[in-house]
């Protein structure tokens, strides 16, 4: 955690400066500052991600379950960055057996019936991607609602439709 304060540069009128424990005179060319505490704190984080809490609330109040929600965060712990792939802790796609078994310690059946209604929400997308690298069926999720990052493949947004439908 990082302290944030404000910077003034001072104004010199010659290029010396006097350090006022000494009376020494020291020849500065380098810019000087007058620096502050602010009093906030900049908290720097490894692994984050974005969430559109209009497109969350959106779809809290058009009935998606909160299940469905926390499957969706569990899903985002791991997101690759600018595709929206979900990846596990060691930067494999996911699949229904590795994210039923791994993360929700559920049968895969059951996992796979959520997944799918995810999938028909537009939440989350499963299939082959074309121009990915990544030759398998993987999960996506939908970077209108979660995301990492602010630059997306367009193919990847594609795949998708915006959470909140446009005012008519």
């Amino acid at each position: 955690m990082a302290t944030l304060k404000n910077r003034t540069r001072l104004v010199r009128i010659k290029e010396e400066i006097a350090y006022t424990q000494t009376g020494e005179i020291l020849d500065q060319e380098e810019p000087l500052f007058h620096v502050v505490p602010t009093g906030k704190v900049v908290v720097g984080y490894k692994n984050y991600i974005i969430i559109d809490t209009d497109a969350l609330s959106w779809l809290i109040q058009n009935g998606t379950s909160q299940v469905d929600i926390a499957l969706l965060i569990a899903l985002s712990a791991n997101i690759e960055i600018s595709t929206g792939v979900c990846m596990d802790k060691n930067q494999v796609p996911y699949s229904t057996k590795s994210f039923a078994e791994g993360v929700l310690k559920q049968s895969v059946q059951a996992v796979r019936m959520k997944l799918k209604r995810l999938e028909k929400e537009g939440l989350l997308y499963y299939g082959k991607v074309p121009r990915l690298r990544k030759k398998q069926k993987v999960y996506v999720l939908n970077p209108h609602l979660i995301r990492r990052g602010t630059k997306y493949e367009s193919v990847i947004t594609s795949l998708f439709n915006p959470i909140i439908p446009p005012a008519i």
